[in-house]
């Protein structure tokens, strides 16, 4: 190697290797690139890698006929190792050859430069493909910024929903709990009721800035079931009556069934949500003491919803009235209310319009799948006591579950992870588990796979599992469908979905045990099948 750098240089910040054996040569594109770049020369092709390996090498010019190793065989093993793959090659050729050419393409090689070149030549193309290999190093450089930003949101987003839906199952569930009880005054009920209202408001809360963010880019998994939307309504309205009764502004439910239920098939939280920002929308929108209609009548296997509030929307807003970030006369105003109201509607297979028709009024009208009333469930009534084992870290968890099978005929043991519930497992026997995912020391996920192997190589039949989860993440869920488990639980825990899911096992004796192991079915927080 004759081996000398170029002195250094404000001006001539990129390094460029020149690999020829010839000295006529060397001497000529090292003048022309001199006053561009800093050079360094290696003679033979073997010097290459351990040269190229010292690192500061932003361009490769090599040469393709040398002895003993030729520009080929350098070009090999450049792409070969892992430190210098990625420094770019541009042959210098006297050849002529679209097959020699195409080698070296295949080979790694950027580009191809004919000898003799002008020196124009050589020093633009040298720093177009120097500045073009910069700018993927700068967009692998922020792809990987955004992949660990996108890591630690999710991961965030992981911890926020468990730690929050911990202490959420308590604010949802004993109130449910205390309302049963006919001992109290209607002032208490009425708060223990705002309590429930409020664990709503945030539990929604909770969910849209995933369940947004997955309609969006279609990832969303849609679990429908027949519920009561009058019902829903009639909460949302419930949860605006103190803020509407400063402005003197009435919710009124207009319904043909004198109150009768209004079945329709989709997400009831899912609805909550919708129904929840579109209400919103025409509180905001309404005057003081104005009258807020909603409609509910029903279509050919539709239930339409007309929501109407005095005021009409600008004309400049209307043909953007569902555009995302679109808003108008809201100080704290995001945007999103009506965009999510209809990826919502939508994902549901259902739509949300604007009626600007009716002079001073505007009216949204949403249509979903009109759903008949449900049928009884064959299995309701008393059933068989369980002995449960419980595996479940949060305490407020542990007290709620406990309350809940308080007038129930079901046994229940606590454990506080997975580990321990392996243990208890393997001393005594349990008609069914229910296991939390995430738990420290052991997860959930890691406990179910070697209780079903520890059970296995003992020829025994698999125990029932119910997963419990803050998340319901795809996939968990992915890893419910092949793990066996019965039922998967999404937290805050609820009564009646646990009731059910209990009932459900204590009467699977009709239900042939092959049917029963295959992958299990989930309830969200309201209780619905999914």
């Amino acid at each position: 190697m004759t081996g000398h750098t170029s002195p250094p240089s404000k001006s001539r910040t990129d390094t460029i290797l020149l690999v020829d054996d010839q000295p006529d040569q060397i001497r000529i594109i090292k003048a022309a690139l001199d006053q561009h770049f800093l050079v360094k020369v290696a003679i033979r092709g073997e010097l290459v890698l351990p040269i190229a390996l010292e690192g500061g090498i932003d361009l490769i010019l090599l040469d393709i006929l040398m002895p003993e190793m030729d520009g080929y065989e350098v070009c090999q093993q450049l792409k070969a190792h892992p430190e210098t793959r990625r420094i770019p090659v541009i042959f210098l050729t006297c050849k002529d050859s679209q097959d020699d050419e195409s080698l070296g393409l295949d080979l790694g090689a950027v580009d191809f430069i004919r000898k003799p070149s002008s020196p124009a030549v050589l020093v633009a193309r040298s720093r177009n493909t120097i500045a073009h290999q910069r700018a993927k190093r700068e967009l692998r450089r922020k792809n990987e910024e955004l992949r660990q930003a996108l890591k630690i949101r999710e991961e965030v987003e992981r911890i926020s929903h468990h730690d929050i839906k911990g202490p959420l199952s308590s604010i949802l569930g004993l109130p449910e709990i205390l309302l049963a009880d006919s001992n109290h005054t209607e002032g208490q009920r009425a708060l223990l009721k705002q309590i429930e209202r409020s664990g709503y408001i945030i539990l929604e809360m909770l969910n849209r800035s995933l369940d947004l963010f997955r309609m969006e880019n279609g990832t969303y998994q849609l679990h429908p079931a027949t519920f009561d939307l009058l019902e829903v309504l009639q909460y949302i309205a419930g949860d605006f009556e103190k803020q509407n009764q400063r402005r003197g502004i009435r919710i009124v439910i207009h319904h043909p069934g004198s109150g009768a239920a209004f079945f329709v098939m989709g997400e009831r939280m899912l609805c909550y949500s919708l129904f929840y920002n579109l209400i919103l929308n025409a509180v905001e929108a309404s005057c003081d003491h104005g009258e807020i209609s909603i409609q509910l009548t029903s279509a050919t296997a539709c239930g339409v919803i007309r929501i109407t509030n005095p005021g009409e929307v600008p004309m400049g807003i209307r043909p953007h009235f569902f555009d995302k970030y679109v808003t108008s006369g809201k100080k704290d105003g995001t945007g999103l209310g009506t965009y999510s109201a209809r990826l919502a509607a939508h994902i549901q297979g259902g739509m949300v319009e604007l009626d600007t028709r009716q002079s001073g009024k505007t009216s949204l009208v949403v249509t979903l799948p009109q759903a008949s009333p449900p049928l009884p469930d064959p299995t309701a009534g008393p059933t068989k006591g369980l002995r449960i084992l419980l595996a479940e870290d949060a305490e407020e968890n542990q007290v709620l579950f406990a309350a809940y099978l308080t007038d129930t005929a079901h046994q229940l043991v606590i454990v506080n992870n997975g580990m321990e519930a392996i243990a208890r497992i393997q001393e005594e026997g349990f008609d069914v588990v229910v296991m939390d995912i995430q738990m420290p020391v052991m997860d959930g996920c890691t406990a179910l796979r070697r209780i079903r192997q520890w059970k296995q190589e003992r020829g025994a039949s698999p125990v029932p599992v119910i997963l419990l989860s803050g998340h319901a993440l795809e996939e968990e869920a992915a890893f419910v469908r092949e793990s066996g488990c019965m039922l998967y639980l999404a937290k805050p825990l609820r009564k009646q979905p646990i009731i059910e899911a209990l009932r459900e096992i204590a009467c699977s004796s009709l239900v042939p045990a092959g049917e029963r192991e295959q992958g299990g079915r989930s309830r969200n927080s309201m209780g619905e099948n999914q």
